[in-house]
């Protein structure tokens, strides 16, 4: 199993807790921190299509 973790922006910070109680749990997941990639929109896209495309379940983190 390998979840994707979908958020914007403003939920990163959440998004960053739930992926490394995750991965302190062992559980495999991807999550999408823009600072750490380096190519235009084309390949950004590219490159979260084939992660999304490797996990089996996705979670939304969504505030209000």
């Amino acid at each position: 199993m390998k979840v994707f973790i979908s958020h914007k922006s403003t939920d990163a910070p959440i998004a960053s807790i739930i992926h490394s109680e995750f991965k302190k749990h062992g559980v495999s997941a991807y999550l999408d921190l823009l600072d750490s990639f380096i190519g235009d929109g084309e390949m950004l896209t590219n490159h979260i299509k084939e992660q999304l495309n490797t996990c089996s379940d996705i979670i939304v983190v969504l505030s209000g």
